[in-house]
């Protein structure tokens, strides 16, 4: 079948496209950060340089039929000019800008521009690498009583945790008044409770002489959920940041009783870990997960299971503050039941 002179080929389309798509994204990021991190008083030159940026990628993929990666940045086109002349463009991006180099010939399209290696969540690199350290969760274990007339559980201590890390130990309990590390070197933090669960928190710095298990004492019967959380790069020192605690009777028919997010906008900040834990009756987390928007899940972990004294404590975290919302954010539990619920929050080692 004759082809008409002027018109393409599915392949020839398709090779062009593709080529287009990647050469795009692997400039992509500069031409993004470049359009966040330029000052109001240079607005109108930064357009102007995304706008001649963007008219040269365009022109010079149009005509291209050759097209290759060379770095995390840069990339060579095999183009012909109007006389049908092959010649090899090639653009490469750095931090002083994004440059097109034509036979020996270099232009810098764009200036001032930020490479994506040094642009973090959301944040110019500047402010990324700034003093003030960031606690990230860097192991959990968890442990349970298993409903008998045992007084005590074992936890391990988690076995990513490091020296120097701070050490939490929460337990969520039901039919004991509290619980207590076998060991003076765990200092209490938090306590709270609600009608028949309640919610703990000993704390410690991780040495090198630390046990690699710690025995939790409680009543005959009690039935305790238990996890220990490794945090790195955290102010080991009580207090760590700002606290507070909740507990209720969640009705199945009515969602604003369900537990809610707690969180201090006053005293949140973006480098901020926000621990937020709860305790309930039973197995009220819907397939084994909290559902709360904003929130990784550390663990979930059940005391005493398959028994009636069985009680569910689960363990989520985030860093920052939420965006505002019209409405909290809560955990929706599968029965009526009650519950308890702590947010701390944990600053860094040099705040």
């Amino acid at each position: 079948m004759r082809r008409r002179p002027n018109a393409f080929t599915l392949i020839e389309l398709l090779s062009a496209m593709t080529a287009a798509t990647v050469l795009m994204l692997t400039l992509a990021s500069s031409i993004v950060i470049a359009s966040k991190v330029v000052d109001a008083a240079g607005e109108n030159s930064h357009d102007h340089q995304v706008r001649l940026l963007t008219a040269r990628l365009q022109s010079d993929l149009r005509y291209a039929n050759e097209f290759s990666v060379t770095g995390p940045a840069g990339a060579r086109l095999q183009t012909l000019d109007g006389q049908g002349v092959s010649r090899l463009i090639e653009y490469q991006g750095n931090t002083e800008g994004v440059y097109r180099n034509v036979g020996g010939r270099t232009q810098r399209l764009a200036a001032g521009i930020v490479s994506a290696a040094n642009y973090v969540d959301s944040t110019p690199a500047v402010e990324s690498q700034s003093v003030r350290t960031r606690p990230r969760i860097r192991d959990v274990s968890s442990a349970q009583s298993d409903g008998s007339i045992a007084s005590a559980l074992t936890i391990d201590v988690p076995a990513g945790a490091q020296e120097g890390d701070l050490l939490l130990l929460v337990c969520g309990f039901k039919n004991t008044f509290d619980v207590y590390p076998y060991s003076t070197v765990w200092v209490r933090s938090h306590y709270t409770a609600g009608t028949s669960i309640g919610l703990s928190v000993d704390s410690r710095r991780m040495e090198s002489t630390t046990p690699s298990r710690l025995t939790v004492g409680y009543l005959p019967y009690g039935d305790v959920a238990a996890v220990m959380i490794a945090i790195e790069d955290a102010r080991v020192g009580w207090p760590f940041g700002w606290a507070g605690a909740d507990y209720g009777e969640a009705n199945i028919s009515n969602s604003a009783s369900m537990p809610a997010v707690i969180e201090n906008t006053g005293t949140i900040s973006e480098e901020t870990l926000n621990l937020n834990l709860f305790a309930v009756q039973g197995y009220q987390f819907y397939r084994g997960t909290t559902q709360l928007p904003g929130f990784t899940e550390a663990v979930i972990e059940t005391g005493s299971p398959w028994t009636y004294g069985a009680c569910t404590l689960a363990a989520t975290f985030r860093t920052g503050p939420l965006d505002e919302t019209p409405w909290p954010f809560r955990v929706p539990l599968g029965d009526s039941t009650d519950w308890v619920s702590l947010g701390i929050e944990v600053n860094g080692a040099n705040w």
